[in-house]
């Protein structure tokens, strides 16, 4: 069941992700970042299936996963696409429809969880968020010097039936799926400093994550 919220805000300026911005995003591995040996990688590629009505992050469909150390209060975020003003390179062109970017986050070991998850819609003023409305976390463990593989972690924009030819935007689709054959190898690329580390892969049950049903929350931005 989808319980349809809708927001009106008449504002002079919009700002893209207004609804999923003031949660802190995960820092991700780069060339430059240091590793400590103590340390263990969460590795995931997060996806989402839909069309893009622009380059700029603000208006991309973007599917993004809250996960938070087992203790702690805060969620931190991991995206399938960065906030930017410039164009994003999708990590995944040539595999189908699916858009997003490989996840590679160091983590301190212990129990962490995953706590949820959002899918940003935007289209041209209406910006549609998604997601569980009590969302049933899924723990998992990080280990010193070893990489946890997550799976593919896709959302999938689900849409009503078209009315005078238009459609709206009703729900999403989770599923979290192994695709190891495609993401360690670009893990590996990106990072080969990596490729010794010992791997496990666990791939969550998306469907326990996005407990018995989803909200829809519509915010329409009016410019003048």
């Amino acid at each position: 069941m989808h319980n349809p919220v809708v927001r009106m805000l008449m504002i002079t300026a919009a700002l893209g992700g207004a609804l999923t911005g003031c949660v802190e995003t995960a820092p991700m591995v780069k060339p430059t970042t240091v590793v400590a040996q103590s340390d263990g990688l969460f590795v995931a590629s997060v996806t989402n299936k839909d069309r893009d009505s622009g380059w700029l992050s603000s208006s991309k469909t973007t599917a993004s996963f809250f996960y938070c150390k087992a203790g702690e209060r805060e969620s931190i975020r991991i995206d399938s696409h960065a906030f930017s003003l410039f164009p994003q390179q999708n990590d995944f062109d040539g595999h189908g429809k699916q858009s997003g970017r490989l996840v590679v986050v160091a983590l301190a070991p212990g129990e962490y969880f995953l706590t949820g998850w959002v899918l940003h819609v935007p289209s041209g003023n209406v910006y549609t968020d998604i997601y569980p409305e009590h969302p049933t976390p899924i723990a998992f463990e990080i280990r010193p010097h070893e990489v946890l593989y997550a799976g593919n972690l896709n959302l999938d924009v689900l849409y009503s039936d078209a009315n005078f030819g238009i459609s709206f935007v009703s729900g999403a689709r989770a599923s979290g799926k192994n695709r190891s054959d495609r993401d360690l190898p670009l893990l590996y690329a990106k990072e080969q400093r990596f490729r010794d580390w010992p791997v496990r892969t666990e791939v969550p049950d998306i469907s326990v994550l996005s407990g018995p049903g989803t909200t829809t929350e519509t915010l329409l931005i009016l410019r003048y």
